[in-house]
């Protein structure tokens, strides 16, 4: 596996081949390789500087003087895949580039594989966890060793695929607790109703007591003779027949029923409403019969635009409008000094400069100084140098810059010929869209444009239905005539009832009073028993009696509740004995299966040195579940051998998940137990970073 820092956080160039050894004085850069080996697996920046997120937005060059500068390029290969993550600013970074202005990174993020484009983010992402599985947790251990008791022990099961234990002792526990507080609850209500109803006795005694003090009152309350008895009988029937009398009063006249009044009203406001809507309608088709007149115009039209359309070349893209006009046409484009480019120009000034030292060849070879010998008197020595080739040299040159300078202008020539096809091809186009157009929208035009024979037809409809409105209309006037007729005649009716009620009030009122007179005066013949201490005492005696009668009724009440309270406080109390069996079966298989699951864990981990308990005891002596691991004996290691337990953890998920990924073990200058450091070298795909301020530049060897 090798790692590819192209640019990133001011290194460019860095190949990194694991597993390795990277040394380093503080700030050359060898945080820089985690930051892009998680850069380009999409993890977050581990190293974040501070004030800044953890999206590498800190890993810009700081010096850049061009926009290519601020380029973030990582490649990770790996079995003959090569992954590419590039970071691009936007165009308003670019902008403010350009205008130097304070710079808040803000990037668009590519992905290659193989050199391919990834046109989704998430297809990158899905090819990394194919080929790694877990990133995070296979760089790091340290991400584990963070989680919660029960977050490590769900990784660790689905790492082995084991399956966790549910303890199902908790739904007893809350069964036996919710039992327990209805049993307590019970109690508290049984003793209350024993000992109301213990009071019982006591109130039926005192409840005879007063019936018996009644009957001994009653025997010397004053009585009436026989003769004042049918007497009073005779009065009292008297006064019934009396007070069921009713006065004799006048009849009222009865109101005539209008109330289709409003009903022939509304119907013939719908009716009106109807009509005004006919009307209206046979208006817009009588308007829309001059229309019906263009119908044979517009078809015209659109015959003509049709005609026009299907002469028109049809293209589905510019490529084959290019090829179409290439292959039918010849396009003769002058080359004109504006369009030279600096390149041309160059090679223009090359080949002047040339064909002056073919046109003065002899002369310039003939004088110029010989390189041979300090003074020549020789010129035609055989053995004579010159700063000058020979001209066949010159004249080859020539004709290669002829032949550039030909390509060039034949580069420029085919991008003006294109740029001419661009421009017919967008007015063909535009032409095209434009005839298009207007042909849909004559044919919307004719579609909208109605038959005169059908809105004639729609015209007739709507004066039948006018007529057929217009008749009920009379007859329902004709009926609110009538209708009229007898409201007037109920407002005489109510008048003449008015003065009927004032007249029945008078005579009732006489009546009441007469009726009263007669009752008071059979009232006042009633004999009435003259009324002792003994009475009034009676009285109070039942209102004590009454209230006795209702506390004895209320306690019997009780008692029946309380049978019952106690057959469900047996049948609680057997339940919670039930409960509290299935609950200790229950913790028994939790604490089973706790250790059989230990078992399979420490069986799994105990070749790289680790090894785990779940049983734990809560406050109240229940068996719980808490995950522990140890290492070499020990939950909490020091620091060279938590280092040594987070390598050997990512070894462990590496080859469970065959998993080639590079294992970081950072700061790893703080190992000095040799022994310790010989095993974690002996790791696959291991990485030690140290610092080492002996090493002036970023140091990478191979181990």
């Amino acid at each position: 596996m090798k790692l590819t820092i192209n640019s990133f956080n001011q290194t460019q160039g860095v190949e990194v081949e694991f597993p390795c050894e990277i040394k380093g004085k503080n700030g050359s850069g060898k945080s820089t390789v985690i930051r892009a080996l998680n850069y380009v697996l999409c993890e977050k920046d581990p190293y974040p500087q501070e004030g800044l997120k953890d999206d590498y937005s800190g890993c810009y060059s700081t010096s850049a003087i061009t926009p290519e500068q601020l380029l973030i390029s990582v490649e990770l290969e790996h079995n003959g895949v090569v992954l590419r993550r590039e970071s691009r600013p936007t165009s308003v970074q670019l902008k403010n580039f350009y205008e130097n202005k304070n710079q808040t990174f803000s990037v668009e993020n590519s992905f290659y594989i193989n050199g391919v484009r990834c046109a989704k983010a998430v297809d990158y992402s899905a090819r990394l966890t194919d080929m790694f599985g877990n990133i995070p947790m296979l760089l790091s251990a340290s991400a584990f060793f963070k989680m919660k008791p029960s977050e490590k022990l769900s990784f660790v099961c689905e790492i082995f695929g084991l399956s966790e234990i549910v303890d199902n002792s908790e739904p007893l526990k809350l069964a036996k607790s919710n039992l327990r507080k209805q049993a307590n609850e019970l109690d508290v209500i049984i003793k209350t109703d024993t000992m109301r109803i213990s009071e019982r006795q006591m109130f039926r005694e005192e409840l005879s007591a007063k019936k018996s003090e009644i009957e001994n009152l009653k025997l010397n309350v004053p009585k009436l003779t026989t003769a004042q008895i049918d007497e009073n009988n005779e009065m009292l029937l008297k006064i019934s027949v009396l007070e069921s009398e009713k006065p004799n009063l006048l009849q009222r006249k009865e109101i005539v029923d209008i109330s289709e009044i409003a009903e022939l009203k509304r119907i013939n406001l719908n009716f009106e409403q109807m009509n005004i809507n006919f009307l209206s309608k046979i208006k817009q088709n009588n308007e829309k019969k001059s229309f019906a007149e263009a119908k044979a115009k517009l078809i015209k039209e659109l015959a003509i635009l049709e005609a026009d359309l299907a002469l028109l070349p049809v293209f589905s893209n510019f490529e084959e409008y290019r090829e179409f006009r290439m292959a039918n046409e010849h396009f003769n484009v002058d080359f004109s000094d504006e369009m030279k480019t600096t390149e041309i120009k160059e090679f223009e000034r090359e080949l002047l400069a040339n064909q002056n030292v073919i046109d003065n060849y002899d002369h310039l070879a003939n004088e110029s100084k010989c390189l041979r010998c300090d003074v020549c008197v020789l010129k035609n020595c055989t053995k004579r140098e010159t700063a000058y080739m020979e001209l066949s040299y010159y004249v080859h040159k020539k004709n290669e810059l002829n032949e550039k300078i030909e390509e060039e202008k034949e580069k420029i020539l085919s991008l003006e010929v294109e740029k001419i096809f661009r421009f017919q091809y967008d007015a063909d186009t535009l032409i095209l869209r434009e005839k298009t157009r207007e042909i849909e929208e004559k044919r919307l035009r004719l579609l909208n444009v109605p038959d005169v024979r059908e809105l004639d037809e729609m015209n007739a409809k709507f004066e039948q239905e006018y007529k057929r409105n217009s008749l009920l209309i009379e007859q329902n006037d004709f009926k609110l005539s009538e209708l009229n007729a007898k409201a007037e005649l109920n407002a005489q009716i109510e008048q003449e009832n008015a003065q009927i009620d004032e007249k029945n009030k008078q005579l009732k009122k006489v009546f009441d009073e007469e009726k009263e007179l007669k009752i008071s005066a059979l009232k006042s013949k009633i004999h009435v028993a003259k009324i002792s201490e003994n009475s009034e005492t009676i009285k109070m005696l039942e209102q004590e009696i009454s209230r006795l009668e209702k506390e004895v009724g209320a306690l019997e009440l009780s008692e029946g509740e309380l049978a019952k309270n106690k057959i469900l406080s047996r049948q609680v109390y057997g339940k919670l004995s039930e409960i509290d069996g299935q609950l200790i079966l229950a913790q028994k298989t939790f604490v089973d299966s706790l250790e059989d699951l230990k078992l399979q864990i420490n069986e799994a981990l105990s070749t790289y040195g680790f090894e785990c308990s779940l049983l734990s005891t809560t406050k109240g002596g229940e068996p719980s579940c808490e995950f522990r691991l140890e290492f070499n004996g020990e939950q909490h290691p020091s620091e060279a051998y938590r280092l040594l337990r987070n390598a050997k953890f990512c070894e462990m998920l590496a080859k469970k998940l065959n998993s080639d990924l590079p294992i970081f073990v950072d700061e790893s200058q703080k190992i000095v137990n040799d022994d310790i450091l010989t095993e974690i070298k002996k790791i696959k795909n291991i990485c030690l970073i140290s610092a080492d301020k002996t090493y002036n530049q970023l140091t990478i060897n191979k181990i």
